[in-house]
């Protein structure tokens, strides 16, 4: 498609994003367009290498929290919006599972669960450098951080299983590299137990035995 016509389709989908209270007609155009906007995204994400502060500029609306799911996905060639369920109740078993080894308390079970894959929480939520992390930003909110850049202030901060789930989803959708921190099993634990995905990394065996003592609690 000629850059112009691309143009053409980021800048109505830009200004639905400033509309209020669409129509169902208006929704279905912007769904349209979110469709047709999808390679494009991909192109820039994958093929230009497209850095994140321009990607944002080209197409905002990837800094709601509910479109990076959806395109998560688009790239799964799911025709759903989102999996996003079925990710919090994997998660959500092995939370489970995490209280039955550690005896944590229900606030403590994503530490306790980081902990034992041998990932140190403070990577991922207190994080710094341009590797995908939150960050308290100084208005006292929570931002999600890729690159360098504030991708979205608009994060619930009351469920930090939420929270690790929209992390790890930042890698495949926006193509970011395998953090080189311990936060690697953390992201090669759900991108292979919850979101069910292969990939090149792999745990250490000691890290491997723990997960599989996870899996046997969750059966």
């Amino acid at each position: 498609m000629p850059e112009e016509d691309v143009q053409h389709l980021r800048n109505r989908l830009l200004k639905h994003l400033h509309e209020a209270n669409l129509t169902s007609e208006g929704k279905a155009e912007r769904e349209a367009l979110i469709n047709s906007t999808f390679a494009d995204r991909r192109r820039h994400v994958v093929t230009l290498r497209t850095s994140m502060r321009k990607l944002l500029e080209l197409y905002p609306i990837l800094r709601n929290p509910d479109e990076i799911w959806r395109e998560l996905a688009k790239l799964e060639g799911e025709t759903e919006s989102s999996k996003l369920g079925d990710y919090r109740r994997r998660l959500s078993d092995f939370l489970t599972a995490i209280q039955l080894i550690t005896e944590c308390q229900d606030t403590d079970c994503v530490e306790s669960l980081l902990y034992y894959l041998d990932a140190n929480p403070e990577d991922i939520f207190e994080g710094s450098g341009s590797a995908p992390h939150y960050q308290v930003n100084d208005d006292g909110s929570i931002g999600l951080f890729v690159e360098g850049v504030c991708l979205t202030r608009s994060v619930d901060r009351s469920s930090k299983a939420d929270l690790l789930l929209l992390w790890a989803a930042i890698f495949p959708v926006f193509n970011q590299k395998c953090p080189v921190s311990k936060a690697k099993n953390a992201l090669i634990f759900i991108t292979v137990n919850i979101f069910e995905k292969g990939g090149n990394q792999t745990l250490s065996n000691r890290v491997l035995g723990r997960v599989q003592r996870l899996k046997q609690l969750c059966a």
